[in-house]
This record gives C-alpha cells, sequence and structure tokens, in this order.
C-alpha cells in the first residue's frame, strides 16, 4: 500500500507507512530504500541519504 501512495505522488502517506513499517519491522530493505527515494524526490537529502545509507547497511548485513 505504501508503494501505491508513492506511485500517486500521496507523499505524507506514504512516508508515514514506510515509517510505520520501519517501526515494526526495523531491518526491512524495502521500506528504507523507498523512504530514501521518497525524501529524495522532496528535496530532503539529508533524510534521503539517511535511509538510503540505512537500506545499503541493511543489504549488507542480510548478504
Amino acid at each position: 500500500m505504501a508503494n501505491w501512495y508513492f506511485a500517486n505522488n500521496k507523499t505524507e502517506e506514504a512516508e508515514r507507512m514506510y515509517k510505520e513499517i520501519l517501526k515494526n519491522e526495523p531491518n526491512q530493505t524495502e521500506a528504507a530504500c523507498m523512504l530514501g527515494l521518497l525524501y529524495d524526490e522532496l528535496g530532503k537529502y539529508q533524510e534521503a541519504k539517511f535511509y538510503t545509507t540505512k537500506c545499503i547497511k541493511i543489504q549488507e548485513y542480510t548478504v
């Protein structure tokens, strides 16, 4: 559902859902990556960097 919100420019809803997913599953790679992309599109580069780095770290840990 979060990806649908993101794809349909409902950024507030997408952000809320991705954060909720990460609250319940801190190592959920897709949510971290998508939140990074969302923030990048919004021009929130510090937040984008944080979640993109988190995404990479999760992926490195699970490989």
